[in-house]
Order: structure tokens, then C-alpha cells, then sequence
């Protein structure tokens, strides 16, 4: 908390430590004084103030593209725990496609994002963790504006979880002065060197426990006989609804290479030979923003179809993608992968959200194709050495992570312990 009174008395300024009591004291007077507030506004400060003088309240959230992301799963490990602390997660979605997420005292835990509930928990919390990063998928109020009447009895500290290893360079949005958290937690030395060299962070901003996500992927189990296919999207493929909501523009998406060509790899007559050849099925699993898209692909064959919107990465044999940050995640898992850029012109001019990638392509954890006939190729190439990575693919991967043991619960010790919440 902001703790700290400055005077200046006789040519000298004087820094006094404030009590919290003091401090809420403080901050009552601030709110009767400020001739400028709402009412509605005068009475929101007043009554978090108020709350937070008997509650601890850790807000954990993702955002509406995912289901259920790290924010979740560290929501359900902490909750187990009776250490005080007021748990909320804080939802995006439709309360009714994740309430069978939770267990009925879960339940009761649950805020929708934007209500009035989530602004007073918001206010009156100490901790926020969240998978996204920026201002926009914590905060209740739409717009920057709507919440400078509040900044000033702010006292959380945000931890970002992360949605996935960073992948795609994204130096502005990633950036110190941008990603609004005091700690990120990282996974893997690659992190480390990412952020500090390329982003300019303090070693001392990240957490290295890994994601919470990590608990919940089973390295041991076997890989069923399917290829799952996740490529990215693309926001010059959709229009920007608001800050954090898009929608397809259909039109585009046929006219583009992105749909091109890997309509040109599921349609391929090769592609089908091996499927069944090898006994193979394959899975097209669209990116969430613009999952709405599935009756644009042309799907002629039997074995290949669309994904679960909610996947077991552990039951695919072979994973392909272009860039998506997905990849990492069965990275974790030491199979086959292989990189499909259908629009790597486009890409590379910079005409989506990324231009270049933190982990290069020749850096990285399987071979890379840029049209359907050389991604069938390689394909082919992994189906015939049993689906067993290559030698340098696999001790990459092998060698890529911290160890992912208990990621939620040692990031739970290290709020704890550390000394981060005073």
C-alpha cells in the first residue's frame, strides 16, 4: 500500500510511514474532498475502503477466449488453502458454459466481470492474478478514463501468469511501461533470457515456478493415433469489436492465403493417403477469436475434422501449428511438431499483430513449411519414423523447461514467503 506521507516543513521534506488505519483515514477524507466525483463514484470508494479494512481479496481471472487458462488453475489449487485470504475468479464467459468447472463452494466465489461486485473486489483487492496482461482483462471499467477517479486507493500488486510462453515478438505490448504487472511468472530459462534481454526486465520481476496449466498435462499418457492442427489467427482477418472482442470478416478470410493454403493442405489427395495409411486421424483446431469460422474449410475426408473447443494435448501423437504459442505447451511433452506458415509473406510484412518471433523458426522444435505440398512432405517424414521427434528436435525440447512440478503451488509459496504482498 501506499504508505508513505511526504511533508515539507522548514526548507526540508519529511517522509513519514503511514499505518493502514491512517491511511484508510486518509483516503476518506481524499473521497469527501474531491469536489469533482459522482456520487455514484464518492459512495463506490467509500464502501472499498470500508471492505478491505476486514477482507483479503485475491482476484483471479483469464479472459473469454479460453475456457479455462492459468488464472483458472491457480484459482482452484489456492482455494484449497484456509490461510484468510477471500478468493474470487473472475469470469468472461457465459457463467453457464464454466460453471460445471467448479465445485459448489467454487461457486460461490464467482464474479462476473464488470459487475458491480467485481469493481468493489477490484478496489478493495490486495492481489490479482491474471492469465492476459495490460488493463483491459483485469479491469471492470471499459475504458482508461472510467477508472481515473479511483487510481489514487488502488493498493494491489498484479502477478502475470501468462497465457502461454511468450512467442511472437510483441515488444511493445510486453513492454514494462505495458504489461501493468509487478511479477510475471516464467517456465523456462528461454523466459528469463527473453524478458530481461528483449523486453528490459529485472531478473527480479520474474517468478520461476511455471504456468499452473503445466500440473494439468499428463507427460506419462500414451498418444492416441490423431494430429492436431492449431494454427494461430489473424487480426487482418477480423474486425476489432472492442478492445479485447473480435469478430471474422468472412469475405477476407476466403480471399486470403491463410485460408489458401491450408485449404490446399486438407483437401491434398496425398495428405488423405497417409491418414489412412498410417492409421491417422487429424484434428483442425481453429484459434477461439475466430472459432466461429468452421464452415469456411471445405472438409472432404473422414479422418480429418474439427477440434474440441476444449483439447487433452496428451492425446495427439503430432502436434502442427505456425506460430502459435500452443506449441509450447506440447513442447513440454517431447513429440513431433511441425511449423505451417500459410502466410508467411504476410507475416513477415508485419500486416498482423506479429512481424518476428522471440524463438526463431531454425531455433526451434520441428521443421518449418511455408504451402501444403512441403507440409505434407514432412508430415509424411514424422509418420515414418513412428512418430518419434527427431534427435535435435527432441533434446531441445528435453532440455527446455524448468522442472514442472506443482507450478500452482510453488507460486502459492512464493506469495506467501517471499515477502512480495508487504
Amino acid at each position: 500500500r501506499a504508505n508513505t506521507k511526504i511533508t515539507f516543513k522548514k526548507g526540508k521534506f519529511l517522509l513519514c510511514k503511514l499505518t493502514d488505519e491512517q491511511v484508510d483515514a486518509f483516503e476518506i477524507e481524499q473521497t469527501k474532498n474531491i469536489l469533482t466525483l459522482e456520487p455514484e463514484a464518492r459512495e463506490l470508494r467509500l464502501k472499498a475502503i470500508e471492505y478491505r479494512k476486514n477482507h483479503r481479496v485475491w482476484l483471479y481471472s483469464d479472459l473469454y477466449t479460453v475456457k479455462k487458462d492459468n488464472g483458472y488453475y491457480q484459482f482452484i489449487n489456492d482455494f484449497k488453502y484456509k490461510d484468510g485470504v477471500e478468493r474470487y475468479y473472475v469470469y468472461t464467459r457465459e457463467k453457464e458454459e464454466i460453471i460445471d468447472l467448479f465445485t459448489e463452494e467454487q461457486q460461490k466465489y464467482l464474479v462476473e466481470f464488470g459487475s458491480e461486485q467485481h469493481k468493489l473486489l477490484y478496489l478493495s483487492s490486495e492481489l490479482i492474478l491474471s492469465g492476459f496482461y495490460g488493463r483491459t482483462p483485469i479491469s471492470p471499467w471499459p475504458r482508461e478514463a472510467q477508472e481515473h477517479n479511483y487510481y489514487d486507493i488502488e493498493h494491489y500488486k498484479v502477478i502475470y501468469l501468462q497465457h502461454g510462453v511468450l512467442h511472437a515478438s510483441l515488444y511493445v505490448q510486453n513492454s514494462v511501461e505495458n504489461a501493468r504487472s509487478d511479477k510475471i511468472v516464467i517456465s523456462s530459462p528461454f523466459e528469463k533470457r527473453n524478458y530481461t534481454n528483449n523486453y528490459n526486465y529485472d531478473p527480479d520481476n520474474l517468478v520461476e515456478t511455471g504456468m499452473a496449466r503445466y500440473d494439468h498435462i499428463d507427460r506419462t499418457k500414451k498418444a492416441k493415433n490423431k494430429i492436431l492442427f492449431a494454427p494461430s489467427w489473424r487480426n487482418y482477418l477480423a474486425a476489432n469489436v472492442t478492445a479485447s472482442r473480435w469478430s471474422v470478416m468472412r469475405n477476407k478470410i476466403l480471399a486470403s492465403d491463410y485460408y489458401k493454403n491450408i485449404q490446399a493442405f486438407i483437401e491434398s489427395e496425398k495428405l488423405h493417403e497417409l491418414l489412412v495409411k498410417y492409421d491417422m486421424y487429424l484434428e483442425l483446431k481453429l484459434h477461439p477469436i475466430i472459432s466461429s469460422a468452421t464452415d469456411v474449410f471445405d472438409i472432404k475426408s473422414d479422418r480429418i475434422s474439427y477440434a474440441a473447443s476444449d483439447v487433452d494435448i496428451a492425446d495427439y501423437a503430432v502436434f502442427m501449428t505456425d506460430f502459435s504459442s500452443f506449441v509450447f505447451d506440447y513442447a513440454c511433452l517431447v513429440r513431433p511438431i511441425m511449423y505451417f506458415v500459410p502466410d508467411y509473406p504476410q507475416f513477415k510484412s508485419g500486416m498482423g499483430h506479429y512481424r518476428d518471433l522471440d524463438l526463431p523458426f531454425e531455433e526451434a522444435f520441428g521443421p518449418l513449411s511455408l504451402n501444403a505440398e512441403d507440409t505434407v512432405s514432412n508430415l509424411q517424414k514424422i509418420l515414418e519414423n513412428n512418430c518419434e521427434p527427431e534427435p535435435v528436435y527432441k533434446e531441445r525440447m528435453a532440455n527446455f523447461y524448468y522442472p514442472l512440478d506443482n507450478c500452482a503451488d510453488r507460486l502459492y509459496e512464493y506469495i506467501t514467503t517471499s515477502g512480495f504482498l508487504k
